[in-house]
């Protein structure tokens, strides 16, 4: 197959007799043209299993194979000819220009001088377009913005011309925007490039926009595989990050707070203003309900804002401060 295909893969660490396993058993494949989004909360394994994938540490058992060679019989030049990742590690390059981290990518092609011939350079020049960082080229990396040197660091991988991209916590040091503009700028390449891209984070309520499949750790030693609607649906996402007083809302693939013992509210109307009202009813510290007969306050959208059980407000934030005083009210009866 064409693309990162793993078998019955066990990793973990290894210290003389002592074998900590952290994940085991793990069967699964991405073809290329394909995203997965390797999930799951903080110490389940993700970064273990990509450093494992990518050879940066030795697998307890199983199989790795890259366009269907086991990478136990490859060189670390032809891994890297086929295989390129984005880590967390932070590098002290701030006095080198994106261009130079770019062109670092050409090294596994390059000759035993590393000197860059026009074809390197033409790479270099695509790479760097395909994540929009043309005009940054000449710019030194200290001077980047997070998600600038971001958006370099996956043109270096992308410099390799991977068949095969593995990023750890690409988005970590983004603001929210700045991870909904990387991991759609990865889909793009994703698709265009036709490369299988594994994208491993915790954060995994943006990456379910993107991924075409779900790898979820967070059950044991187990890695649950699946289309990220159908492990939501059968309760694998709820059940990888549970916290107490937490639940996954099915209708918006979101957490928040558990409905129990909150009061209820139902929202008539629909459109923006009735998302926002719901919004602010959920921010409030209400259970929004879809029966009538369930709910205890009933906002309705209106010409000219919002009504609470007849009574009207022109604002949100007044609808919110008007929610609050009502359980301020309620808790003293």
């Amino acid at each position: 197959m064409t693309g990162l295909a793993l078998n019955n893969l066990s990793v973990g660490y290894a210290s003389g007799r002592h074998v900590a396993t952290v994940l085991s058993g793990v069967t699964g494949s991405v073809e290329a043209g394909r995203m997965v989004g390797l999930v799951g909360p903080n110490g389940a394994g993700k970064s273990t299993l990509l450093r494992s994938v990518a050879g940066l540490q030795p697998v307890l058992g199983g199989e790795v194979s890259l366009n269907g060679t086991p990478t136990a019989t490859m060189s670390r030049r032809q891994i890297a000819q086929t295989l390129s990742t984005v880590l967390t590690d932070r590098i002290s390059v701030a006095r080198l220009t994106c261009r130079d981290i770019v062109s670092l990518g050409r090294h596994p092609h390059s000759g035993i001088g590393g000197r860059l011939r026009p074809h390197d350079h033409a790479v270099i020049d695509e790479s760097l377009a395909a994540v929009g960082a043309t005009e940054l080229a000449d710019a030194f990396v200290g001077e980047l913005s997070d998600g600038q040197r971001q958006r370099v660091m996956v043109a270096r991988a992308l410099a390799q011309e991977p068949s095969i991209l593995l990023l750890d916590e690409p988005t970590s040091f983004l603001d929210p925007p700045g991870r909904i503009a990387l991991l759609g700028m990865l889909r793009h390449v994703c698709t265009t490039r036709d490369i299988a891209v594994v994208v491993c984070s915790h954060d995994i309520e943006p990456v379910m926009r993107y991924a075409d499949t779900l790898w979820v750790a967070g059950r044991g030693t187990e890695v649950t595989m699946g289309a990220p609607e159908d492990l939501a649906r059968a309760g694998a996402l709820e059940d990888a990050f549970r916290t107490e007083g937490i639940a996954f809302d099915l209708h918006t693939l979101t957490f928040w707070q558990s409905d129990e013992g909150r009061p209820t509210a139902q929202v008539v109307g629909s459109g923006a203003d009735a998302d926002l009202a719901r919004h602010t009813l959920t921010r409030s510290g209400y259970w929004v309900v879809e029966d009538p007969a369930d709910a205890g306050v009933t906002v309705t959208v209106t010409d000219g804002g919002w009504s609470v059980n007849g009574q009207m407000v022109a604002t949100l934030s007044e609808l919110h401060d008007h929610l609050v005083g009502r359980q301020r009210e309620d808790s003293r009866s």
